[in-house]
């Protein structure tokens, strides 16, 4: 007995939490840059995640993909290192330096040890404040980015999502191929490159936060010492602005050399910062979050329409869309896209039971919270929900929101939302 409760106390010690009893802080730095920083003292690591909000929001059909090849680039030189002595630095320091890029921004990710962090976060200034961009480099990646975009033509989920975006969308950025297009990539300039960056890459664009090992005033005082370079200037329009959502329903069908029919059943869906995010949240686990959810029993169990049927609802800063997605045999295309109109609709009318609801909220919350197990995680958590306009503090307040979504919420948003879908179809013949 005494050896089993030694093995469970060295157990217990090694599972550290990660999110303690601190509180985030926030600033405003003179150039504009939204500063967050959190102390955890319990390991001597330091995560950073650097958010440039935008994204795809500046980009149209002509230079569709140049924010993801700028984050390709960026890295690639500054004034005083190669990509390779780079590389090396960070290496050395035992870093980890990463980049993300999504819709609504562009990410750059930074963890080392405590002892070596600031050495690396001097390395990531140069890469913001003094990037070269190499033409050689610019082009290497340019190739790399359109092998890229002609391998995800061959996944189906991709080409059915990038479809489905095209006809939800219409002039909105949201439409443009998350990938990028290969026509505009090719024909990318160095100097475009450089023009773009110094367009958007300004402070009151950024957001930085940090989670880890160091002393707030301390950080912040180096961070705005390092950060001081990038520029303080007016921040650019987005190239189009948030439409209303559709209002006739549509249904369009591509041919593909694929051995399924896959389809899309979309409605519109609120953006982050809107009241009803958090009920759509519960919405979306309920509909289609695992072997459990409406779609998957209703439309591959009991009907046996489909090989898998589940939802997404992307968090998005601009108005979003919550999609129940199915893979069925040829067909079968027509029963399944109603079986799923009826699933989703149905909770226009329908009273959901608490039990049901109460296994949603749980998805959502356990999600939401493992997502922070990690230094990175929180940090990355609280610049995020800062992007999107929803401020880093719902990072915490979200779960209280969830817990509170009721039947009488989830009957409200959806007939707010669930009115007029949106269906692609590609498979076999058009579907």
């Amino acid at each position: 007995m005494r050896v089993f409760l030694v093995v469970i106390v060295l157990c217990a010690a090694l599972v550290i939490p990660v999110h303690t009893a601190a509180k985030p802080a926030a600033w405003v730095m003179d150039n504009g840059i939204t500063l967050i920083l959190e102390e955890n003292h319990l390991v001597d690591i330091i995560a950073l995640e650097l958010f440039q909000r935008g994204g795809m929001l500046y980009e149209e059909e002509e230079n569709a993909g140049i924010s993801r090849l700028l984050a390709r680039s960026l890295d690639k030189g500054t004034m005083k290192r190669d990509a390779a002595e780079i590389a090396v630095a960070f290496d050395d320091l035992g870093a980890a330096f990463g980049v993300q890029i999504l819709p609504d921004f562009t990410g750059l990710s930074l963890r080392a040890p405590g002892e070596t962090f600031l050495s690396a976060l001097e390395i990531l200034s140069e890469i913001l404040t003094e990037p070269v961009f190499p033409a050689d480099e610019v082009k290497r990646e340019q190739v790399l980015f359109i092998e890229d975009i002609r391998r995800s033509r061959d996944e189906p989920f991709v080409a059915l999502y990038d479809t489905f975006r095209e006809v939800f969308y219409r002039d909105h950025s949201y439409r443009l191929a998350e990938s990028g297009r290969e026509e505009a990539v090719s024909s990318i300039t160095r100097e475009k490159l450089v023009e773009f960056f110094h367009r958007h890459w300004v402070g009151e664009n950024i957001v930085v936060s940090l989670v880890g090992n160091f002393e707030i005033e301390s950080m912040r005082g180096k961070i705005e010492q390092l950060f001081a370079g990038i520029r303080d200037a007016p921040v650019p329009d987005y190239h189009s602005l948030p439409e209303k959502a559709p209002d006739e329903p549509e249904q369009v069908s591509e041919e593909a050399a694929i051995y399924s029919t896959w389809l899309m059943v979309g409605y519109p869906a609120p953006p982050a910062a809107h009241p009803d995010y958090a009920a759509m949240r519960v919405i979306n686990a309920l509909l289609g979050h695992g072997g459990s959810s409406r779609l998957f029993l209703e439309v591959r169990g009991r009907r046996g329409l489909a090989y898998s049927a589940f939802s997404f609802y992307p968090t998005r800063m601009h108005p979003s869309h919550l999609v129940g997605y199915a893979i069925v045999d040829p067909g079968n295309e027509e029963e399944a896209i109603e079986a799923m109109q009826e699933v989703i609709e149905a909770l226009k009318q329908e009273v959901v039971g608490e039990e049901e609801i109460a296994r949603a909220r749980n998805i959502v919350i356990g999600e939401h919270l493992l997502a922070q197990e990690t230094r990175s995680g929180r940090a990355w958590r609280l610049g995020w929900m800062e992007t999107m306009r929803r401020g880093f503090d719902y990072v915490d307040t979200l779960v209280n929101e969830v817990e509170d979504v009721d039947a009488g919420d989830i009957q409200r948003v959806a007939r707010e939302y669930f009115n007029v879908p949106t269906v692609v179809v590609r498979g076999p013949g058009g579907g």
